[in-house]
């Protein structure tokens, strides 16, 4: 039950954020311009990155739900186990190294995207990491001989 209701809020937080990204790609919203975007998402003055990159990202972080889900067991896997247990515990130690080294960002960066990066992006990122690794390790501990990977050996059935 606990890894339905962590996969689901992890994915949903994915999708959330890639959604957003998607939209930063069109639109400054919430903000008023590109630039304001740029002060308080990336740190610095000036442009955003292309917009093909930002939507790009965003859609890999909108994709990278389905996996979790399907580790959650919310959602049916589609193909062979290892990609969906690769993912999640590759967004575990990518979200965990984000938050836990987000304050080094902070160096040379606007006041703006230093508040929001102690206050959200790096919290955000370290909560993400903690229920996708736990659906993951869930995941991962559940799986048998079978389903890991590891080879076993059988004794054939023998009549009584």
């Amino acid at each position: 039950m606990w890894r339905k209701m962590t996969g689901g809020l992890a994915a949903a937080g994915l999708a959330v954020v890639g959604a957003q990204h998607m939209v930063w790609a069109f639109s400054p919203w919430p903000f008023g311009s590109r630039d304001e975007v740029a002060t308080y998402v990336l740190g610095q003055t000036g442009d955003m990155p292309p917009r093909t990159l930002t939507f790009a990202l965003g859609v890999v972080l909108a994709a990278s739900a389905l996996p979790v889900l399907a580790s959650a067991r919310l959602v049916p896997r589609i193909g062979p186990v290892w990609p969906h247990r690769l993912t999640t515990w590759g967004l575990t130690a990518v979200l965990l190294a984000r938050g836990v080294c987000g304050p080094l960002f902070n160096a040379g960066a606007t006041d703006e995207f230093v508040t929001w990066n102690l206050r959200l992006y790096s919290p955000l990122c370290l909560a993400l990491a903690a229920c996708i690794g736990s659906v993951a390790y869930a995941d991962t501990k559940a799986a048998g001989p079978e389903t890991s990977g590891a080879s076993t050996t059988r004794e054939p059935v023998r009549p009584a």
